[in-house]
């Protein structure tokens, strides 16, 4: 079963948070409603949500001030400032705090929809770089501890057999001949 994806809703205007909830629970997210900072900041940390809409002003506290929390939390979240004010500076300093997107009120959903789409492309983006990167490092870690002589291959291929096993593998070899980084990339293996 596929885990909807959790959305958090920071605002104390009851009837927009609830009117926000009820369109993206119809599109098939997982939306919890926050009134104040405190409590946002409490259902952050439980909930880990991969996206937060925060009103600029909540409670009498500036929404950038959430947003700023949001982001030294987990500064990988994506946050969606929402304001009646159309201010460029409010945009500004929303987007310096580290804001993936603004959206004005009164909110079109269609907008809504189409700006949440793309910010969580881009978090889809983001994360598959991060593993392509950390793959190819590892990769590179691997080719140059190897190289390619025909032995050091047969090395390699018995390393990566004994990998997809839970066995313990004693790996012997003199100082600086890379069993560290073997036993670094291969998690289950240890070294003496």
């Amino acid at each position: 079963m596929n885990q909807k994806t959790r959305i958090l809703i920071v605002d104390d205007d009851v009837v927009m948070a609830r009117y926000l909830a009820s369109h993206l629970n119809r599109r098939n997210f997982e939306v919890t409603v926050a009134s104040s900072e405190q409590e946002a900041l409490r259902m952050f940390r439980a909930l880990d949500p991969v996206l937060v809409l925060v009103e600029t002003t909540i409670d009498g506290e500036a929404g950038m001030e959430t947003l700023q929390r949001l982001k030294q939390i987990k500064p990988t979240v994506s946050v969606m400032i929402i304001s009646s004010s159309k201010d460029p500076e409010v945009i500004f300093r929303a987007s310096k705090l580290g804001a993936d997107d603004y959206i004005s009120k009164p909110i079109d959903p269609k907008e809504l929809d189409l700006r949440i789409g793309k910010m969580l492309d881009n978090q889809r983006l983001y994360s598959e770089v991060t593993q392509l990167r950390e793959q190819v490092r590892r990769q590179t870690d691997f080719t140059m501890l190897f190289g390619t002589s025909p032995k050091m291959m047969e090395v390699k291929m018995t390393i990566e057999q004994v990998a997809d096993t839970t066995a313990t593998v004693l790996i012997r070899g003199e100082s600086g001949t890379g069993k560290e980084v073997v036993a670094y990339d291969l998690f289950r293996i240890v070294t003496l």
